[in-house]
């Protein structure tokens, strides 16, 4: 018989050699289909958080909840604070938006406490 572990052969049964072969492009193609997964439009140097594609069924998306967790993008940033001559007045006019929202906030609060 055999003399030693190396000299058995390999078992090559439905092994012979005139598999077909994908084309690269196409398994490429498939794969992008199967994974929707995007980057995102506005962050897209500094990112590595992906975001589910368009286009896709109710049931895909339920799917692609439960295997992978996704995060809803930032917002865009605001072009017309970066072009703005007057700096100060969109600072003063956010800082008014942030007190009024905690006013809101408390107010809220309040209503749901006292129900």
């Amino acid at each position: 018989m055999f003399k030693s572990v190396s000299e058995i052969p390999t078992d090559k049964r439905s092994r012979h050699g005139k598999e077909a072969k994908l084309d690269a492009k196409f398994k490429l193609f498939v794969s992008d289909h199967i994974n929707p997964w995007i980057e995102s439009h506005a962050i897209r140097d500094n990112s590595s958080i992906e975001y589910i594609a368009g286009g896709l069924t109710v049931a895909e998306l339920m799917l692609l909840v439960c295997l992978k967790a996704f995060v809803v993008p930032r917002k865009d940033p605001c072009e017309a604070y970066k072009n703005a001559l007057d700096k100060e007045q969109l600072t003063s006019s956010y800082q008014l938006h942030q007190e009024e929202k905690s006013l809101r906030r408390i107010e809220q609060k309040q209503d749901v406490d006292e129900c």
